[in-house]
């Protein structure tokens, strides 16, 4: 995945979309306009790139390759509220 991308619609520095629970660091990010929080639903089609200036969306997959989903950024800190089943 690009480490950095410019927008397609209007050329501005993209920031990255973080999903998951974001930790404290994260959180720094976002406040200081670095990044966007996505949400914490992952599915592997969601856009990865934000455009601070006209809220455009996109990904920078090349054709073929599959989106990385499993950054530090993106990995739950809280522990997992699933439930065991026996």
């Amino acid at each position: 995945m690009a480490e950095h991308a410019n927008c397609p619609q209007c050329g501005t520095d993209g920031i990255p979309i973080i999903y998951g629970f974001p930790s404290a660091a994260v959180m720094d990010k976002v406040e200081a306009g670095l990044a966007q929080m996505g949400g914490c639903v992952i599915t592997g089609t969601e856009p990865r790139w934000a455009c601070p200036s006209c809220q455009h969306r996109w990904r920078t997959d090349a054709p073929g390759q599959v989106a990385r989903t499993d950054t530090p950024e993106l990995r739950r800190v809280a522990p997992s509220h699933r439930r065991e089943t026996w």
